[in-house]
């Protein structure tokens, strides 16, 4: 893969996925939401502060994955996979004239409850992507290749 040349080079580049993360230290399934939820991780790796409103949209999330039949991995992925589904219901309020022509007089009420939840959804995945960053760069991982069971490639690189 080539990175396309640009008048700034980015400054990290993450491909994460099969394991990878985990042998360079990322933190997955269930220690992954650690990173936000214990105070103790936070203070030890240094890692930049978080709104209150994303501790709180994480520990929702870490329940409906867990709750979830059959329950699925609280990883980095399946949090950022429930994000996108909460963020498409938002699109969708907008977007359909029928769902506001439904909710009748209480549109503008449910209106300004979903402009809430989107702005939660859009700065939990800004926290969830600083911490990513901060934590992959605080491992000082800067470049991984390994196979998975599938022989399939996965790489991981962080530029200084």
């Amino acid at each position: 893969m080539t990175i396309p040349q640009t008048r700034t080079t980015p400054r990290a580049i993450l491909f994460l996925g099969a394991g990878a993360s985990q042998f360079a230290g990322y933190c997955t399934f269930q220690s992954f939401d650690t990173l936000f939820l214990d105070p103790n991780v936070r203070q030890a790796e240094k890692l930049p502060p978080v709104q209150d409103t994303t501790l709180e949209l994480m520990r929702e999330l870490r329940s409906s994955l867990e709750n979830q039949r059959p329950p699925r991995p609280v990883t980095h992925d399946n949090y950022l996979w429930l994000l996108n589904k909460y963020r498409e219901f938002c699109d969708t309020y907008y977007k359909g004239d029928s769902v506001s022509t439904r909710v009748g007089n209480r549109a503008d009420h449910l209106g300004s409850i979903i402009d809430r939840f989107q702005h939660h959804i859009d700065t939990t995945i800004g926290d969830i992507t600083n911490t990513t960053i901060h934590h992959y760069s605080m491992n000082r991982a800067t470049l991984l290749k390994s196979r998975d069971a599938n022989g399939l490639q996965m790489l991981l690189l962080i530029l200084a």
